[in-house]
């Protein structure tokens, strides 16, 4: 399976066909119309992507991205409208889409966009990580990451060497509930799938949070 889409579209032919052929490569996709019934899918399973028209029953779902941000933020957010001014492109861009369609679309077009948004394998030292199934791998050998280490691990890859506060972590992961029980534990179960290679670390930044380190390895 390439992906988990949230398919929220009201043109009901226009989403027959898109749904139809994102089954055809290998995507696992729900569809839905309305504003509630999306709330209804976020709630009930986890999505890669929510694949969402800005236009809904002459509602704008515009307002409704940074609510959904704020509660599911490892979700990939493309919008898709007809509307192509500048400004409403950068209103979506602030409130947090990952990519915005213009319609009309094909299947082309929504390929090339999740294609965007969802990275299938991410080179970490000498590991691959496997971002749609959490999978990590190391030469032969393949471990299943735990929810939530896989969103730990993504967020400190997301932060490009940088720290990652305590705050965002919790925020992020245990939306905003602080648990450092349960976090001590999967720093130490990632640094145990990670000790294969001595140039990957995650490292304890004290008081202030966590970092990936991926050293260069000598020649």
């Amino acid at each position: 399976m390439k992906g988990r889409i949230l398919y929220i579209e009201d043109d009901k032919d226009l989403a027959k066909v898109i749904a139809e052929d994102l089954l055809f490569e290998g995507f696992h996709i729900v569809w839905g119309e309305d504003i509630k019934t999306m709330y209804k899918l976020l709630e009930e399973d986890s999505w890669d992507v929510l694949l969402l028209d800005l236009e809904l029953k002459q509602q704008n779902t515009l307002q409704e991205i940074p609510k959904i941000r704020k509660k599911y933020p490892f979700l990939k957010i493309v919008v898709a409208s007809s509307n192509v001014l500048g400004t409403v492109i950068r209103q979506c861009d602030e409130s947090g889409t990952d990519d915005y369609l213009k319609k009309p679309y094909d299947i082309e077009e929504v390929l090339l966009s999740l294609e965007k948004v969802i990275p299938e394998t991410i080179r970490i030292g000498n590991y691959l990580f496997l971002t749609q199934t959490q999978v990590l791998e190391y030469v032969e050998e393949t471990k299943k990451l735990s929810p939530k280490e896989s969103q730990l691990l993504r967020l400190l890859i997301d932060s490009k060497g940088e720290s990652v506060s305590y705050a965002e972590i919790y925020q992020k992961i245990w939306r905003g509930m602080e648990n450092e029980g349960s976090l001590n534990n999967i720093v130490s179960s990632l640094r145990n799938h990670l000790k294969k290679d001595e140039n990957v670390q995650v490292i304890t930044m004290r008081g202030i949070g966590l970092k990936l380190s991926v050293r260069m390895q000598e020649n």
